[in-house]
């Protein structure tokens, strides 16, 4: 029999297409188990290391739960430690948060004082500063943008 007259047959045919869609199907399940899995893990470490980063919740169970949950993807306060790349930041809530600086040519954060581009270096302790980032599996913050606010 010649292959040709093999892919005439409907038969052939409608069994290829439903073989491929099966395959198609099974692939699509499978990136939908890895985007879920990568997720999962990310709230698993985040969860881990939760009540070290942001404290635990005054006032008991469920009172007060919108307040003290910390800005996911940032956070503003007063830098209390620098140790490059790494700046610890008192926040409004009086707890503690680590901000991680970037200088690479990649990805580097950007750090603004006023109109003026400045460096990591010029930070200062006292500073007050406001970060905006990404979380990371450690419940630090990748900074992407770090302003100075002026003291009055």
């Amino acid at each position: 029999m010649n292959l040709k007259e093999l892919f005439k047959k409907i038969k052939t045919r409608v069994s290829l297409y439903i073989l491929a869609g099966i395959i198609a199907a099974l692939l699509i399940f499978r990136a939908g188990m890895s985007v879920g899995f990568h997720q999962a893990s990310f709230s698993y470490h985040f969860g881990d290391r939760y009540y070290q980063s942001f404290g635990r919740m005054r006032g008991g169970n469920f009172r007060g739960l919108g307040e003290e949950f910390g800005d996911t993807y940032g956070t503003s306060g007063k830098i209390i430690k620098i140790t490059l790349p790494k700046i610890i930041i008192e926040s409004q809530d009086n707890s503690e948060k680590v901000v991680t600086v970037e200088d690479s040519t990649t990805t580097s954060t950007i750090i603004r004082s006023q109109r003026d581009s400045i460096k990591s270096s010029d930070l200062r302790v006292g500073d007050n500063i406001i970060v905006l980032g990404s979380p990371d599996d450690n419940a630090e913050i990748n900074a992407r943008l770090i302003r100075v606010i002026p003291t009055r």
